[in-house]
């Protein structure tokens, strides 16, 4: 996978002191390039559709699809109006209450709002009342980029942060250290155009964004 890096940084200077807050963009293109873009807020203005609407720069933006896995369900046992903890017949990492989805008489729940996941361990919020069905769906979701974006996603965060993409195809939070990158070879104005037109028809991408 080949990977390119554009910046744009604050006219009044260079380096981590520039940016106050950091806009992160990711795209990848028909020919299977992965783009990261690190920009300064304070310079420009930014569009994901080409340039003809701007964006709230405290908004996070990601195109995803979102499927079950075949043949991976579970129905857990009735609700009784007390319990609010079940066993899955699957341990998950931390994100657990993402990679599932619980539905209570066939509605789904909302992830961290409903119920948590630890392990094997599925906490409701709220008991289901007695003799509700409850079954489990695992979610297999991938990244994409929509023709008529700039960006597959997003993201505004305070500070100049860093990303470095780990063995999983995630960007992963680098917290407490320097990039490597030579402050002097940063170009002084790269235009907001070089990413204003997305490159022909989508092609999924796993890559995503992760905070350790």
């Amino acid at each position: 996978m080949a990977t390119a890096t554009n910046h744009i940084v604050n006219s009044s200077g260079k380096g981590a002191n520039a940016f106050s807050k950091s806009f992160h963009g990711l795209r990848r293109t028909t020919d299977g390039k992965l783009y990261y873009t690190l920009r300064d807020t304070n310079v420009g203005t930014f569009s994901n559709d080409g340039g003809t609407t701007e964006i709230s720069s405290s908004a996070d933006f990601v195109t995803a699809t979102e499927a079950f896995q075949s043949g991976q369900s579970q129905t857990l046992s009735n609700g009784d109006g007390s319990t609010t903890t079940f066993t899955l017949n699957a341990s998950f990492a931390s994100d657990g209450a993402d990679r599932i989805a619980v539905f209570i008489d066939r509605a789904r729940q909302t992830a961290t709002t409903d119920y948590s996941v630890s392990g094997t361990t599925l906490t409701m919020v709220r008991a289901p009342h007695s003799g509700a069905e409850i079954y489990v769906e695992k979610i297999d979701k991938k990244y994409k980029n929509e023709t008529g974006n700039t960006f597959q996603q997003y993201k505004f965060e305070d500070g100049r942060n860093h990303y470095k993409l780990n063995s999983d195809g995630k960007l992963v939070h680098v917290q407490n250290r320097k990039m490597p990158i030579d402050e002097t070879n940063f170009p002084d104005d790269v235009l907001d155009s070089e990413f204003a037109a997305y490159n022909g028809n989508s092609l999924v991408n796993s890559t995503t964004y992760k905070t350790w």
